[in-house]
């Protein structure tokens, strides 16, 4: 009777626990898995859950058990068997939800309050690192300087995680308290952990010092390169001040003696892929040259400005294209006219290929290169209109063919010049297919009388563009070629190859003719060599070859000879300057030199400072030994490559004159990376997780107060079973069937299993 009895609570139990879990599955997952995540305390944690899923069972956390990280609970439909006994995920990977509600969601909360600790910890140790700057100025030896730093940083990075990390723990409690009455332990399970993470933070990452001193003090009496580019600052300050008063900026590097130390240096810096303002120097450096021979140049001509002198140089060559226009014209006049008077006229051959191109072209002939049609398209209607008016200008009034070679010019140099001008504005095509046609008329003319040919090279009214050739050549000169002596002049005019006595002859006709013009002639030179090299690449790599141009010695002699001697002067000096600003080459490819150069400036850069730290960590290691016993050795490798960096960056400081470049050492090689300081906080709690993670038994069962009643349960029940007559009452019965007292789920503890068995039996199973 008692088994009946027992398989219908069984199977009521069963029901029951189908029933919560159909209801737990359609609660709202997200929240509920969110809220256990509040909780720092595991049993804490399974005791919420328990009374959600089993609300009506004192005992329902007993039914829990930790498997791989995964929460199990009791279930009889449950997919999961372990010790003869089914079970269900508490979380099971919800569809419904998504990874969102899932995963992130859930976890926000657990996630502020790491970054809470961290952030603290940076805030904190940024403070406290300036504040061991302070304190560590009463120390001398470096030793000591490095331990003041490094632990004000630690203890500061700690108090910012404590003051942070208490705040995000407190809110966290509050929300826990808004749903469920925590237990003491989990009170005391969060103060645990922040207590924890306080002490992670204690490590100084992303700190680096050197001890304090002045910048030149530090390296008084070594021979090295810091100290080296600040003496050379001294030694060529005049000369980067005089290249400054011109109007560029020289390096100390640049100032100084041609294949030095200092220039190996500048160089070997600019290869520094990290170092960016030697960089951002010479295109500067290279704008700041082009504009201070620009204004030299300006400076060499007449003294108007630029609105004055293009005005002055446009009505000079206007002046000089009439003049010349006037004059071939005149020549020209007369050998049309003895065209016009031969008594016969002057017949022009095969006048009708020209008409018989334009009627193929009115049909849409397509022709090879041999003339012969290989296939006909449709022609734009406006092509063909134009094309019949221009053929029409082929025939006289009686619809006869013009072949005489003086009514086909004067045909030429009005009707059809006003149709082919008529269409240039269109951007049909139709302008070159006429400009075409009327070329094919014009070789047939010029064949059949060579005096026209020449009269035309005279003077052609119809070619514009040789008029506009003599504006943009004589628009500046044009004055000059209006008699024969300044013609040669000009053709001789700074030509390095002349000798000097052509170019001495040319300078006194030229000041003869028009002393301020030859001044912006002097300009414009100046002026178009800097184009002509500035075109070659961009101006860093123009500059060089203009330079150089001017150092050619057959140039110099010119350039004196054609400047006064205030101007010769001027321009070389300033040329010589630009020759010291290219003397430092901007690249180039890895050399031992370089390879040479960058060990002995990270040996200097290092300083007694790191040493000190490889001292202090190989005493004390800190924490480091946490993840693995080299992060001492880590950090000290880190803060080299830190202080490296820095060292490339004073010595680019010093070069370049900038105003930060008299900082202290402190500012140089003393530095706190909140950065690397939250990064590497992260990485290590991430390790020390996971190294618990792994630690930990596949199987940890349930340790909370509810299995201390059910134990202190057990045990009363012992002792009434042990003394029934004495306590006068009926022994009670069992709240355990008896495959679930040998439940090493129930009972983890094989003691417990033993004192339920015997409970089981009675007063004989006690003997």
């Amino acid at each position: 009777m008692s088994e009946t009895i027992f398989d219908y609570n069984q199977q009521i139990e069963n029901l029951g626990l189908l029933k919560n879990q159909i209801k737990q599955q359609q609660d709202n997952y997200t929240l509920r898995k969110a809220r256990a995540n509040l909780f720092f305390d595991d049993n804490a944690m399974i005791e919420y859950l328990a009374s959600e899923r089993f609300p009506n069972d004192n005992q329902g956390a007993l039914k829990y058990k930790n498997i791989d990280g995964e929460l199990y609970y009791e279930n009889p439909n449950g997919e999961a068997v372990f010790g003869g006994k089914k079970y269900s995920k508490e979380f099971p990977n919800n569809e419904a939800v998504g990874f969102l509600g899932d995963k992130v969601v859930p976890n926000l909360v657990p996630f502020s309050t790491f970054s809470a600790d961290v952030g603290g910890g940076m805030v904190g140790a940024k403070r406290g690192f300036e504040k061991g700057q302070k304190l560590s100025q009463s120390f001398k030896h470096p030793l000591a300087k490095a331990a003041v730093i490094l632990s004000s940083t630690g203890i500061g990075a700690t108090l910012g995680t404590t003051i942070f990390g208490t705040g995000a723990r407190v809110g966290r409690e509050g929300l826990i308290d808004m749903f469920y009455n925590a237990p003491p332990e989990e009170i005391a399970a969060a103060l645990q952990d922040l207590e924890t993470s306080a002490k992670f933070s204690l490590i100084p990452f992303g700190t680096g010092t050197t001890g304090t001193a002045n910048l030149v003090m530090k390296f008084k009496g070594n021979k090295d390169a810091l100290q080296y580019l600040i003496n050379l600052r001294g030694s060529t300050d005049e000369t980067i001040q005089e290249a400054k008063r011109l109007g560029f900026d020289l390096t100390s590097a640049q100032a100084g003696r041609i294949g030095s130390r200092g220039q190996q240096l500048q160089y070997f810096l600019s290869r520094q892929p990290e170092i960016t303002k030697i960089t951002q120097f010479y295109d500067s450096q290279a704008a700041q040259i082009s504009a201070t021979i620009r204004e030299m140049a300006d400076s060499f001509g007449s003294g108007k400005t630029v609105g004055d002198i293009n005005t002055r140089i446009k009505d000079t060559g206007v002046d000089v294209l009439e003049e010349l226009t006037r004059r071939r014209k005149e020549r020209a006049t007369r050998l049309y006219n003895i065209i016009k008077e031969a008594p016969e006229g002057i017949r022009v051959n095969k006048v009708q290929s020209v008409v018989d191109s334009i009627d193929s072209k009115i049909a849409g002939e397509v022709l090879n290169s041999s003339g012969k049609v290989i296939r006909t398209i449709e022609p734009d209607p406006n092509t063909v209109k134009v094309l019949t008016e221009f053929r029409k200008t082929f025939y006289d009034a009686d619809g006869a063919l013009i072949d005489d070679l003086a009514t086909l010019d004067a045909r030429r140099t009005s009707s059809m010049q006003k149709i082919i001008k008529s269409t240039q504005d269109e951007g049909t095509g139709d302008f070159g297919l006429l400009l075409g046609l009327r070329d094919d008329l014009t070789k047939l003319m010029d064949e059949s009388e060579p005096l026209y040919a020449l009269a035309r090279r005279v003077y052609d009214p119809t070619k514009p563009s040789l008029q506009l050739v003599e504006k943009s050549v004589i628009g500046k000169f044009g004055k000059l070629m209006t008699d024969k002596q300044t013609s040669t002049a000009m053709k001789n005019l700074f030509d390095p190859d002349v000798s000097i006595k052509s170019l001495r002859n040319a300078r006194r006709v030229l000041q003869t003719a028009n002393p301020e013009l030859f001044q912006d002639v002097k300009k414009q030179f100046i002026l178009g060599q800097l184009d002509k090299f500035s075109k070659l690449g961009n101006l860093q790599q123009g500059l060089p070859g203009f330079q150089k141009y001017f150092l050619d010695p057959k140039v110099n002699k010119m350039m004196k000879e054609m400047l006064s001697p205030e101007e010769y002067t001027n321009f070389y000096r300033m040329n010589e300057l630009v020759g010291k600003a290219f003397s430092v080459p901007p690249g180039g490819s890895p050399t031992q030199y370089l390879t040479a150069e960058a060990e002995n400036l990270a040996q200097e850069a290092l300083g007694t400072g790191t040493n000190a730290l490889k001292l202090f960590y190989a005493t004390a290691r800190v924490p480091g030994r946490i993840l693995s016993g080299q992060i001492g050795d880590d950090l000290v490798a880190n803060i080299s490559a830190k202080q490296r960096d820095k060292y490339f960056e004073a010595m680019t400081e010093v070069l370049l004159d900038d105003p930060n470049a008299a900082k202290t050492l402190d500012d140089v090689f003393n530095y706190v990376s909140t950065r690397e300081f939250g990064l590497k906080q992260s990485l290590i709690r991430g390790g020390d997780e996971g190294i618990e993670a792994i630690t930990e038994p596949s199987e940890k069962p349930y340790t909370g107060e509810q299995r201390g009643d059910y134990i202190q349960d057990l045990e009363k029940q012992i002792d009434a079973l042990s003394n029934p007559q004495s306590m006068n009452v009926t022994p009670p019965k069992p709240t355990l069937a008896p495959q679930q007292m040998m439940s090493p789920t129930i009972l983890p503890n094989e003691d417990d299993r033993e004192i339920a068995m015997r409970r089981q039996t009675g007063i004989a199973g006690l003997v």
